[in-house]
Parts: structure tokens; C-alpha cells; sequence
């Protein structure tokens, strides 16, 4: 296990990982991005997408994000295999779980916890057993991008609450 990221060098790298679909919420990532950066001023900011899904899906993802003027922002990285996720999250600092469906439980979480990222999803479904507001991530109501956006603010204004949150993901 790598520690977490105890100070940036650069952007804050938001990472989504799993299929890229409506009940995935990740249209909600790409429209906090959008407040993040008309409303908080907030550039200093990437979110890398991995993961596929249905071709008009991300047709419109990537319409969104220019229309927010944030497809500069954004990175569609495709489908990634197993081998290449501990390399993609070794780059990121947050990871995002902005589903709306209730899942049984997201692996993913656990996997960035222990990679050391801090966690920020809602908690539909499984994902409360881990993910627990403000002692291992950060929680936000299911398909609110403005909630998201305001706790990816948080960890920008507050750098050591990202690592805070990422250290006690990484001990659970």
C-alpha cells in the first residue's frame, strides 16, 4: 500500500472507474466539474472517466462537458483492464461514486480506500457499509451535482481533510 498523496504537486485528479452509464451518475461528475469551475473559480482540476458504456452515453458526456466548458478537463479514458487500475488510481487523488441506483456494493471503493484516494459517492446501495461522511469520504445525495461540488470544493480548500479521509479509507 502506498500512503495517500500528502500534498499536491498539481490538479486535484478526480477519478470515475467502472461502466460509463446514466445509473452510474456520471453526468453528475461532469456537471460538478462544471459548478467547480464557474462558481468556485476552480481549474486546478481533472477528471479522468474510466471506464465504457453505451456510445450515446458518452456522446452526450462529452457534450455536457463542452457545453460546461470543461471538456479541457476531461479525460475519456475507454475501458481499462484489471492490471491497469492500480497504475490509474496511483495518479489520482479522489475517487468518485456518483451512482444513483441502489448497487449491492461497489468493489471499487474499496480498492481506491486502500490505494489511498479519498472517496467521494453517494450512498445508495452497499457503498455506507464503507463509506462513512466525514470519517472515511465525504457522502452526497444521489444525482445533487451541486453536493458533489461542494465536497470536491472542500477538499480543495481544505487539503488536509483529503488526506484525512484517504489515511482512515486506507486503515478500514
Amino acid at each position: 500500500l502506498r500512503p495517500p498523496a500528502q500534498r499536491l504537486s498539481g490538479p486535484l485528479v478526480l477519478l470515475q472507474a467502472g461502466r460509463v452509464s446514466a445509473d452510474k451518475g456520471v453526468h453528475t461528475a461532469v456537471e460538478a466539474l462544471g459548478i467547480l469551475v464557474r462558481e468556485y473559480g476552480a481549474g486546478a482540476l481533472r477528471l479522468c472517466i474510466a471506464g465504457s458504456g453505451p456510445a450515446d452515453y458518452l456522446a452526450a458526456l462529452r457534450d455536457q462537458a463542452e457545453r460546461a466548458g470543461v471538456a479541457g478537463l476531461v479525460e475519456f479514458l475507454g475501458w481499462q483492464p484489471r492490471q491497469a487500475m492500480p497504475a490509474l488510481m496511483a495518479r489520482g487523488h479522489v475517487l468518485l461514486l456518483p451512482s444513483v441506483h441502489e448497487e449491492a456494493f461497489a468493489r471499487v471503493v474499496l480498492e481506491a480506500m486502500a490505494a489511498g484516494l479519498a472517496v467521494v459517492g453517494t450512498l445508495a446501495g452497499g457503498t455506507g457499509e464503507v463509506l462513512q461522511h466525514e470519517t472515511t469520504g465525504l457522502a452526497f445525495a444521489a444525482g445533487d451535482s451541486a453536493s458533489l461540488a461542494a465536497q470536491i470544493g472542500r477538499l480543495l480548500d481544505e487539503p488536509d481533510l483529503r488526506l484525512r479521509l484517504a489515511t482512515a479509507g486506507q486503515q478500514l
